[in-house]
């Protein structure tokens, strides 16, 4: 889905985890997930061929453009409630 920030009007896209869509999660990133592991079983581990990332259940996997190339960043949801909302 597409988001801005309340602050900065910049868009982005992104993807909540809901403990369970593994498959999405990999869609949204763009590439096979090569490694997959729970953490308390709610947390979620992605090493892909850009990096790791850490993703907490209920947290949000962010796609940006930064300097002509798309990043990845996470943000827990309480975080991501307060400073985006939808386009």
């Amino acid at each position: 889905m597409i988001y801005h920030d309340r602050n900065t009007k910049k868009r982005i896209d992104a993807i909540q985890w809901n403990g369970m869509n593994i498959y999405e999660v990999s869609s949204f990133v763009g590439t096979n997930v090569t490694c997959l592991e729970r953490f308390n079983d709610t947390w979620l581990k992605v090493n892909a061929s850009f990096g790791s990332l850490i993703i907490p259940e209920g947290g949000y996997v962010i796609k940006h453009m930064e300097s002509g190339k798309c990043e990845f960043d996470v943000a827990g949801k309480k975080y991501f409630e307060t400073t985006y909302e939808k386009d």
